[in-house]
């Protein structure tokens, strides 16, 4: 799932094209609108795990979004 980095509209790449690029390599990949959008998607899913790759700051965000804070 791409999203756009939560507060950070002008550092985050462009989530069509990432989307693109990774099913150009056969990387099954989706766009969502917000971190809450990817997460209620992923919810909908069998049970896993989640891996944030690309940016300490969408790191740091899903960290406050679930209660915690940054280490």
């Amino acid at each position: 799932w791409a999203i756009p980095i939560p507060g950070s509209p002008h550092a985050s790449h462009d989530t069509v094209q990432m989307v693109k690029n990774a099913r150009g390599l056969n990387i099954a990949a989706h766009e969502a609108r917000s971190l809450e959008a990817a997460i209620a998607k992923i919810k909908l899913r069998k049970p896993g795990r989640v891996m944030i790759t690309g940016s300490l700051h969408l790191a740091g965000a899903v960290l406050a979004a679930n209660g915690e804070a940054p280490k």
